[in-house]
């Protein structure tokens, strides 16, 4: 979260406009990232559970409709645990509402007329294996999942970039 939190705060201020959508932090535990990361508090931000009482896909919908150039979600699971928790039914159904909504801003479907950038966070399993949907999988551009390597470094893996390049990043 803080390395992405970093990225969207960095393009905010080279002038784009940034959205971070949060599924499971709170303003309180934004106040203490706050603290040591300053620039995070110039981000626009939707905290999901501080509208426990109202339909998350509305809330989304709604935020989403102005357009940005690139939108945080953290995490993909959280938001659709929302959901789920809201309306009932699967966890697939939800995945599948959230991605048609990404797909949307993606092709510019919103009042700036702006192709979304999402950046999403999504657990793994304990083997490094991607969790969730194919779909999910097959729309995503990139993936990568950080860890420490034996030498101490936190190193970012790709398992899939569909622009090319250098496939682990230090």
């Amino acid at each position: 979260s803080t390395v992405m939190l970093d990225i969207l705060a960095d393009l905010q201020a080279k002038g784009q406009k940034c959205l971070f959508i949060s599924g499971e932090m709170t303003s309180i535990d934004m106040f203490g990232y706050v603290k040591r990361f300053p620039k995070f508090g110039q981000l626009d931000i939707l905290f999901l559970g501080d509208y426990i009482e109202k339909d998350p896909i509305v809330v989304l919908k709604s935020v989403l409709a102005q357009g940005f150039d690139v939108v945080l979600i953290d995490s993909m699971a959280e938001v659709c645990t929302n959901i789920v928790d809201f309306h009932g039914g699967t966890f697939k159904n939800a995945e599948s509402q959230v991605l048609n909504l990404l797909e949307k801003h993606n092709k510019a479907e919103n009042i700036a007329k702006k192709n979304t950038t999402f950046m999403i966070i999504q657990q793994v399993t304990k083997g490094g294996e991607f969790a969730g949907s194919n779909r999910f999988k097959h729309m995503m551009t990139g993936m990568a999942h950080m860890k420490w390597t034996k030498e101490g470094d936190r190193t970012f893996f790709f398992s899939k970039n569909r622009r090319g390049g250098d496939m682990s990043m230090r």
